[in-house]
């Protein structure tokens, strides 16, 4: 009985060593908890097994005091508020619960977020996914004006009068980017994002989907450029805000139609210049047209030899200037959208 009320007596003390003891965890940081903003410095990029789509890109950005996953599949977008619970991201594709993404988060020793685990399910049933990785924006590199090859297919990207075109053979596309990690085909045929490296793959790749097909592709290291050929051509002259090619100037063309006929293995950059507002842009577009026009409707010439390029910076705004093609140089036979912007 003694002990008994012995212990009744040390009660209260006990009591408070208990809570001072919870109060004192409460108070330092769980450094494995993860906060949605430390997700802004990153993107997912996962591959599917199956399915209508291959590619699935995620990136994160700020709105407000919300931060938003922004997921990407070909053809496809959804924009949603970042949902993390016991360090899994999850992702309700569609928002019906029948396209689930999730994917496992935890912290190295210096505090950067990898990825732990990942998974898509599809009405209910798991393991859709081939292969994920997290990557921080800083890693991802720059694709425009450079070219790629996959298999042995190579295009490139390019800026034509300040529209950028991916230079797909058979389908060149106008694109816009997603932030400095990737980019989407304004007619959602392709989507493409950078990565250091990617399953098996320890090097820089451009990952690229077209018709639900992945292509892993390296920058593709072309040569040098040089002039393919050693031909001094003649530019020609617009009368002021004209796109009509006047009789001399025809002259002049025939001339050249000649020479690029004497070789054949010759291709010609045809420049416009006028790059100031959207009716500059407009002009200098159909002063290019018209002349790779002459070309090909009253030369004959194959339209696959002129590169067609406007409102290039430098120049007469009222000239059009015919330039030797460097080897390789590609591009040729495209006609670039017309300026809207």
């Amino acid at each position: 009985m003694k002990n008994i009320k012995h212990i009744y007596k040390l009660m209260p003390i006990l009591l408070l060593i208990v809570l001072a003891s919870c109060k004192k965890k409460s108070t330092i940081p769980d450094a494995s908890q993860i906060a949605a903003s430390e997700l802004l410095d990153y993107y997912l990029v996962a591959e599917h097994v199956t399915g209508g789509n291959k590619l699935l890109v995620l990136y994160f950005t700020k709105e407000g005091d919300a931060v938003k996953a922004n997921a990407h599949l070909q053809g496809y977008f959804r924009a949603s508020e970042v949902a993390i619970k016991n360090s899994i991201l999850s992702i309700d594709y569609n928002g019906n619960g029948k396209s689930m993404y999730s994917f496992g988060l935890e912290k190295d020793a210096e505090g950067n977020l990898k990825l732990r685990s990942y998974d898509f399910q599809y009405d209910g049933a798991g393991n859709q996914l081939a292969y994920a990785i997290m990557v921080k924006k800083a890693e991802a590199f720059a694709f425009a004006n450079l070219s790629f090859k996959t298999g042995n297919t190579i295009f490139s990207f390019t800026s034509n009068g300040g529209t950028e075109v991916l230079n797909w053979p058979g389908d060149p596309s106008p694109y816009y980017r997603l932030t400095n990690i990737g980019f989407k085909t304004n007619n959602d045929r392709f989507l493409g994002v950078t990565v250091p490296n990617w399953n098996g793959v320890n090097s820089p790749v451009l990952l690229l989907e077209k018709d639900d097909a992945l292509y892993v592709a390296k920058e593709h290291d072309a040569e040098v450029p040089q002039p393919a050929c050693n031909l001094v051509l003649p530019g020609v002259t617009f009368k002021s805000r004209s796109t009509d090619i006047a009789n001399d100037q025809k002259a002049i063309l025939s001339s050249v139609a000649q020479i690029l006929r004497n070789s054949p293995n010759c291709k010609v950059v045809v420049t416009g210049y006028c790059n100031g507002v959207l009716e500059d842009k407009k002009l200098s577009w159909n002063r290019v047209r018209n002349v790779i026009q002459y070309f090909t409707e009253k030369e004959n010439l194959d339209g696959s030899r002129f590169i067609f390029k406007y409102a290039q910076a430098g120049g007469d705004c009222n000239s059009v200037n015919l330039i030797n093609a460097a080897q390789g140089e590609g591009g040729g036979g495209v006609i670039p959208p017309f300026p809207t912007q």
